[in-house]
């Protein structure tokens, strides 16, 4: 419970008789950096204030010692001493001397952020993403701990919730109807931390834009050439969608048939799965650990229901694409390391060369996070470009109503999907083009979409200790969404929705048809997938439309696979994300 003292008592640092804790440099440090920025003052006092106000620093915490935190964050002592002297100033921390700094005790009210950011973070697991694991998503950062408005606004927020369940309102409605649902079902960014778009609107209308046009180029020559220098590697062409979704259905309309294999990752995002099942394709799931696809896995998927032919029009079935989320996937939040890339361009070329005729299915890499994920952006495409086509997406970094994404691949296939856009809308406005060309080449965006990288790095951290707090260890990530374990996906949902928190359940996130990661089991999933897929479904020319051999093939391969269902998804982007008693609450709904 957090309580009311004087912080210039110095017999308040320490509980009396007791020696102070103390946070290693390196466990501090691993709160501050990111891949992608280096360490500032303002990000250290954002970190702290952050860990001091959801009690992951407690009272009497000793912090490193100046030089021993510059060094383990590769910046110089005066930045961290610069942050340790800001802290001070607000009644965070205080020094003793020789002593150490050390965490002073807190009244809610008092804790206040720095006004330019909004405050949480994600943790980490070693274990492969399987059948025991749930989502979290991070995307609400800010409404865990309440900003200093709300506080000034509703002093009693988040300190006397629990009180104000048990008494009831004047209007004689109990007060726990009216308590609001904390919605960690949406993988969406926190709208506060968005850069604003209105000045570079005003821009815009301050000169002729490139608008006015049924001929122009799919792609503005002075944006490509922005993306260019940030892309994970050299394409051979380039084009805007409206947004990553927009491009993944584009690509899949252009290259997918009606009965083909297509290898996705599971677990994975659902729009995913929907698409594929309206274009008549199959799922087929590979497991992912904390580095990605699992190799293995993926030769045996293409080794079983690859053909020879791909390319040509064989009545047999192809694998015609596979679909990867190479950093913050969704729904786990793991990023791919670029030996686990290198892995999986081995496996390709090995299962093209075992067999003439084969061709290496194209690569899709949706990059839906995009510039909010903390990790450099990876891709398939810097070992294989003539086989890659890699979605980024702007609408969690610069906005959802941009409804921009940018494309790129081999220059036969980004024109097959420009083709197939010209059906539909046919060009993505130049005017919205502009205005994000303007955005990526400002320093204000810039600064604004990085503050707000390390914001949602922080909370997803933040949320990672407190998980850990009550025995729930997470998936080391990025990005906004969170993987959790649970041993009954239904009673969890239930236990969640008493407390008025809600949840993405983990069965959306699975696809159909999968093959088990580990153990024993993993040889026995893959023999039956193949007679059940290979045999029953495939022989036949597709999919049965009718109900009846879809129903049996789902029976009969559910009990020949890892179920992969016991999990549930959760965003911690929103503030309100954040919280002990959030936490609590999951950790108590997966282990029930």
């Amino acid at each position: 419970m957090i309580t009311e003292h004087n912080h210039h008592d110095a017999h308040h640092v320490q509980t009396a008789g007791r020696p102070p804790a103390t946070i290693e440099a390196e466990r501090l440090a691993g709160f501050v950096r990111t891949q992608t920025a280096s360490a500032t003052p303002q990000r250290i006092v954002e970190s702290l204030t952050t860990l001091v106000s959801t009690e992951v620093l407690t009272e009497g915490t000793r912090l490193p010692t100046v030089r021993a935190l510059a060094e383990t964050l590769h910046v110089s002592p005066a930045t961290v001493s610069s942050a340790y002297h800001m802290l001070a100033r607000s009644g965070v921390v205080r020094s003793r001397g020789r002593a150490g700094t050390f965490v002073l005790p807190q009244a809610l009210s008092e804790v206040t952020a720095p006004p330019t950011s909004a405050i949480f973070t994600n943790s980490t697991a070693n274990s492969p993403i399987g059948a025991t694991w749930m989502t979290t998503h991070s995307s609400t950062a800010d409404s865990a701990v309440p900003s200093q408005a709300q506080r000034t606004d509703n002093p009693t927020a988040g300190v006397r919730e629990t009180s104000s369940r048990s008494r009831s309102r004047a209007d004689g409605i109990p007060a726990a109807a009216h308590i609001p649902v904390i919605d960690l079902s949406r993988g969406t960014p926190d709208n506060t931390l968005l850069p604003t778009i209105r000045p570079y609107l005003a821009r815009l209308g301050n000169r002729r834009a490139f608008v006015n046009s049924y001929t122009g180029p799919t792609i503005l020559p002075m944006l490509e050439e922005e993306l260019r220098a940030d892309w994970p590697y050299d394409p051979q062409a380039m084009t805007m969608v409206s947004g990553a979704g927009d491009g993944l259905a584009l690509a899949i309309a252009a290259f997918v048939r009606h009965g083909d294999v297509v290898v996705v990752e599971s677990p994975t995002y659902p729009f995913i799965l929907d698409v594929l099942r309206e274009r008549g394709a199959i799922a087929v799931g590979v497991p992912v650990d904390e580095e990605g696809m699992d190799p293995q896995c993926l030769l045996d998927v293409l080794e079983r229901f690859g053909t020879p032919g791909g390319a040509s029009h064989d009545s047999k079935r192809r694998v015609s694409m596979m679909i990867l989320q190479p950093r913050a996937q969704n729904p786990t939040g793991i990023s791919y390391t670029t030996q686990r890339l290198s892995a999986i361009a081995r496996v390709l070329r090995i299962w093209e060369q075992e067999a003439a005729g084969r061709d290496i299915p194209l690569v899709v890499e949706d990059d839906s996070a995009g510039m909010v994920a903390d990790v450099f952006a990876v891709s398939l495409g810097s070992l294989m470009p003539d086989r890659v086509v890699h979605i980024r997406s702007f609408s969690k970094s610069h906005g959802p109503d941009l409804r921009l994404a940018a494309l790129s691949g081999p220059r036969d296939a980004v024109d097959a999907i420009v083709e197939r856009r010209r059906l539909g809308a046919g060009w993505v406005s130049r005017f919205l083009q502009e205005l994000l060309c303007e955005m990526l080449a400002d320093r204000q965006a810039y600064a604004t979409i990085t503050s707000a990288r390390h914001t949602y790095a922080l909370r997803r951290k933040t949320m990672a200790v407190l998980l850990e707090r009550f025995g729930l260890e997470t998936i080391p990530g990025s990005g906004f969404n969170m993987w959790l374990p649970v041993r009954d996906p239904a009673t969890a949902l239930r236990i969640l929705a008493q407390e008025h928190i809600r949840v993405a359940d983990g069965d959306r996130f699975l696809p159909e048809f999968r093959v088990s990661g580990s153990g024993d089991g993993r040889h026995a999933g893959r023999d039956d997938t193949e007679r059940i897929i290979g045999g029953a479904m495939l022989d036949d020319g597709g999919i049965a439309d009718g109900a009846g051999k879809g129903e049996a093939l789902s029976k009969s391969l559910a009990g020949a696979v890892i179920a992969q269902n016991c999990a549930m998804r959760v965003t911690v982007s929103q503030p309100d994300a954040i919280s002990e008693r959030v936490a609590q609450s999951l950790a108590r709904a997966a282990t029930a």
